[in-house]
């Protein structure tokens, strides 16, 4: 017996591509990319550690600060990474937890990208042109600025949109 569709042009609710789950999808990547790059580039400063003696009181304790940043972020990437998933798999307590990380994650992409553009202006005077300034920049630090630019509203929207009720009501409560 053959089954009949009836097709419409509306999706049912609850159903389809939601974009708050794109984006916390994202998110979540970039915040496992970002495990990685601390775990490698702690494991370098690591090995650097190692190189110098105890007393060194040149390189030490600058190398033991880049350890504890590089600890510090990758414990701050694992909070995300665990968020993320818990947002993905719709529990409640994730996505109160995860609109708190957003806002704190957009208001730090619009701090350190407030300090990053203010020190690519100090490296040039005042009359340079933007294309010259342009031409010289490594072009990761146009990146970042440009990826935090990108950030900070999309941070700002996935916290606003996993407080709206028609996102909450997805949410599964513990039992």
């Amino acid at each position: 017996m053959p089954l009949l569709v009836r097709a419409e042009g509306r999706v049912a609710p609850g159903r389809g591509l939601a974009a708050w789950r794109v984006v916390t999808w994202l998110l979540l990547l970039f915040a496992a990319i970002g495990g990685v790059q601390y775990i490698n580039h702690g494991s370098a400063v690591w090995g650097e550690l190692q190189r110098w003696p105890a007393g060194d009181t040149d390189h030490v304790p600058a190398l033991q600060r880049m350890l504890a940043w590089d600890a510090a972020y990758l414990l701050v990437a694992f909070v995300i990474i665990v968020l993320c998933a818990g947002v993905i798999l719709r529990q409640a307590w994730a996505r109160s937890a995860l609109r708190v990380a957003a806002v704190l994650l957009a208001a730090w992409a619009l701090a350190s990208g407030v300090l990053l553009a203010s020190a690519m202006r100090a490296l040039f005077p005042a009359d340079t042109a933007v294309s010259l300034m342009v031409a010289q920049l490594p072009h990761s630090y146009l990146l970042a600025l440009g990826m935090k630019a990108v950030a900070v509203p999309v941070l700002l929207w996935l916290a606003w949109r996993l407080g709206r009720p028609d996102v909450r009501a997805r949410f599964m409560r513990r039992r």
